[in-house]
């Protein structure tokens, strides 16, 4: 039978991660090219900036939902202002 460890709660996690000891043992582990041992969880480190979203979709989603909707919102205004300046370049011109 395996053994269970106990699952600490994340505020201890968050303790352990911030500690000078976690620190420089996430420190050690980044000058050798090793895993972190005390990383941040997957979530967090989806949240990745890029400048071409501070334009269009105004803040960098923290999920890939946030995203999906940021790009059809996106998608949805680019499509709308060709059709507008299609429509009005036409109705001016004829």
């Amino acid at each position: 039978m395996a053994e269970n460890k106990p699952i600490s709660p994340p505020i201890e996690q968050l303790l352990v991660r911030s500690s000078p000891g976690g620190l420089l043992a996430n420190i050690r582990a980044r000058r050798l090219g090793l895993p972190l041992p005390f990383q941040a969880g997957a979530p967090l480190r989806a949240d990745v900036g890029w400048p071409w979203r501070m334009d269009w979709g105004g803040h960098d989603p923290a999920s890939p939902v946030a995203e999906m909707h940021i790009n059809y919102h996106n998608t949805g205004w680019a499509m709308m202002i060709f059709v507008c300046t299609t429509v009005f370049y036409l109705m001016a011109k004829r």
